[in-house]
């Protein structure tokens, strides 16, 4: 059984809220609904290991590309925290009111992602964004040096249709 509990909220409920508390409430949940969509596509992805090599490959960069669009949407939300809340007049206000837990985890997301720029590199050069031409370049130069396997699986049904490549990206290589 899956245990959902469901919080009421009424238009009267959130015009008694700021402009700003408002948006960021409702942002805050379609972001929720985005990271909950792509983890159950990502579950339904990995669920099972296809027998033919052929099906391994093409869920296996399907899985891959949902993971990397995971990574993108994870540092929007992140964004979305750092901008209209952390370094907002509704941080200040309301950042010393959250509960431990939820100060905790704050400031996990901030240890673990603000410094190192992981998930803005994936967002910014990979997940959302095609490289330019000398970035394929040289990735492909990189990939046909490594021997790293390209193959196009065409099928009369698109969603089993796919192109296998090395990773590339903008300050990304085949072995990045």
């Amino acid at each position: 059984m899956i245990d959902v509990m469901r919080f009421a909220v009424t238009p009267a409920d959130l015009l008694k809220m700021t402009p700003e508390e408002r948006g960021l409430f409702l942002l805050l949940g379609y972001a929720t609904n985005q990271l909950t969509a792509l983890l159950k596509l990502i579950t339904i992805a990995t669920n099972v290991t296809p027998a033919d090599p052929v099906a391994q490959r093409v869920t296996g960069a399907q899985t891959q590309i949902f993971v990397r669009l995971l990574v993108g949407i994870l540092r929007e939300a992140l964004l979305l925290v750092e901008q209209r809340f952390v370094s907002s007049k509704l941080g200040q206000e309301f950042g010393p009111k959250l509960d431990k837990s939820a100060q905790d985890a704050l400031g996990r997301l901030k240890k673990r992602f603000g410094t190192s720029g992981l998930l803005a590199k994936v967002r910014s050069n990979y997940a959302f964004h095609h490289p330019d031409i000398d970035d394929m370049e040289a990735a492909f130069q990189l990939a046909a040096r490594s021997r790293a396997g390209f193959a196009s699986f065409p099928d009369r049904i698109r969603s089993r249709s796919a192109f296998h490549g090395p990773i590339f990206g903008k300050g990304w290589t085949a072995r990045s």
